[in-house]
């Protein structure tokens, strides 16, 4: 707690370290409800690292959620909320542990809400599939899931666009970038979202109007 608190008011990545290590160690000290808030308070700390541009906690980042995952300290009430289960994919497509991910995708996600189970479990096969270079696979699981929630939409239909430039697709992805802008046209409630990917679905606009 000394080192929680060192952490919080002063910032340091010396407190980092020296509360993260005893933490990850030595976790039969605490029980479960304070290691929940000591893990958080970890994971918070990298998230804010991240914002302030410092990219150098990443893997400590993902190690906190590996885990607080795998001994069930981040389940709340028995569930994962789809913000945490989307960071850690994140995390770990960037680190490319790619095996674990895998196994978190195939054992946690029956820990989702009901209603977000299918979407995210399929998503995340197809983030991993892409990142993996099977883009087959990854455009079966994304056209098999009609997505609920909006940014999930948007965000499979940015992945379809990766796969279709990556294998070269061009006119599937000249059609793909159009029905994008439609989409996102008539979606007002996407609010400042829509600025950033109709930026960058004009950038994809520039590259496709490059010479061959």
């Amino acid at each position: 707690y000394y080192y929680a608190y060192r952490m919080i008011a002063v910032g340091g990545l010396d407190d980092f370290q020296a509360f993260k290590t005893p933490l990850l160690n030595q976790d039969d000290l605490f029980d479960p409800s304070e290691q929940r808030d000591l893990y958080l308070y970890g994971i918070n700390y990298c998230v804010r690292a991240y914002n302030r541009g410092e990219r150098g906690l990443l893997a400590d980042h993902f190690d906190l959620y590996q885990a607080g995952l795998e001994k069930a300290y981040l389940l709340h009430d028995g569930q994962i909320t789809s913000f945490n289960y989307l960071n850690v994919v994140t995390l770990g497509l960037i680190l490319k542990r790619y095996d674990w991910i895998g196994f978190f995708n195939e054992q946690f996600s029956r820990y989702l809400p009901t209603k977000q189970r299918k979407d995210l479990q399929s998503y995340t096969t197809a983030r991993l599939a892409y990142a993996r270079g099977q883009y087959q696979l990854a455009l079966e699981n994304l056209h098999q899931t009609q997505y609920v929630d909006l940014l999930m939409q948007l965000s499979a239909r940015i992945l379809l666009i990766k796969i279709y430039y990556a294998t070269d697709a061009y006119q599937a992805l000249e059609s793909q970038v159009h029905a994008c802008e439609v989409f996102i046209r008539r979606k007002p409630e996407l609010a400042y979202h829509r600025a950033n990917y109709q930026h960058m679905l004009a950038f994809v606009r520039r590259i496709l109007a490059l010479p061959p």
